[in-house]
């Protein structure tokens, strides 16, 4: 990555600004031009008494299982867990915020995403215990399914929802209107739902990178066409997949 392989593309980051800087610094250092395009915004629960509940005894639980910087964030600015508490991360973001307040990562599993996270936790074998999943509130069920499965006891409060960002939108919008785009990246399924909802015409035009396989089936399921699904379920994960793409059509 010494050579600036990405020298005038022009690509649209969709996460929320905060989350798109540490992918946007990388491909800027390749010399790709970047354009924040938040597609969600993260709000508060509708009924945060469930998860208020939960961490009123955090620390009766045997494992925190955080799927998210946006779970961790919404768990650790209202509660404060045991040392002894054994806390699951997916993805290095989530397990660096964790350990930014003080606590260790038990479990981190090579596989970022929930299936990952499922299957390490039946290596260690959670039968009997009892697991704190605070979730985003469009997840899909695979981990307290996988989980109850296994026969551990499973609490999922919602802890955050995923809501349009109107604005992002609209800026998206305009550069496709304006056809200042060459590629756009997606790091959620809820970012892909709202784009291909309102404009999937559009984004036919351009060559379009996935950060896993649920964000990739959304995309397919709108009729489009991936030109990279990032292996590893990352910021650096997606930076090396478009990357990778567009080196092919140097």
């Amino acid at each position: 990555m010494g050579h600036r392989t990405l020298s005038g593309l022009h690509i649209a980051l969709t996460r929320e600004s905060e989350a798109n800087a540490e992918l946007a610094e990388v491909l800027a250092r390749q010399g790709a031009s970047s354009y924040d395009c938040p597609l969600i915004r993260i709000v508060p629960p509708d009924d945060p008494a469930p998860l208020l509940e939960a961490l009123k005894q955090i620390d009766a639980y045997e494992w925190l299982v955080l799927t998210s910087v946006n779970a961790a964030r919404a768990v650790l600015s209202r509660a404060k867990p045991s040392p002894a508490l054994r806390i699951g991360c997916v993805g290095s973001a989530t397990s660096e915020f964790v350990r930014s307040h003080g606590l260790t990562v038990t479990l981190q599993p090579a596989r970022a995403h929930s299936k990952g996270m499922l299957e390490a936790l039946a290596e260690v074998g959670v039968q009997g215990a009892s697991v704190l999943w605070p979730r985003g509130d469009a997840a899909p069920t695979t981990l307290k399914d996988g989980l109850q499965a296994l026969g551990a006891v499973v609490d999922d409060p919602i802890a955050y929802r995923n809501v349009p960002d109107v604005a992002g939108l609209e800026s998206l919008s305009n550069l496709l209107r304006a056809g200042t785009l060459h590629a756009i990246a997606f790091a959620s399924s809820s970012a892909a739902e709202n784009a291909s909802a309102a404009m999937a015409d559009g984004l036919k035009l351009l060559r379009i990178y996935s950060i896993g396989p649920s964000t990739s089936r959304t995309l397919e399921a709108a009729g489009l066409q991936l030109a990279g699904e990032a292996a590893d379920h990352s910021a650096q994960g997606l930076a090396q997949v478009i990357i990778a793409g567009e080196s092919q059509r140097a």
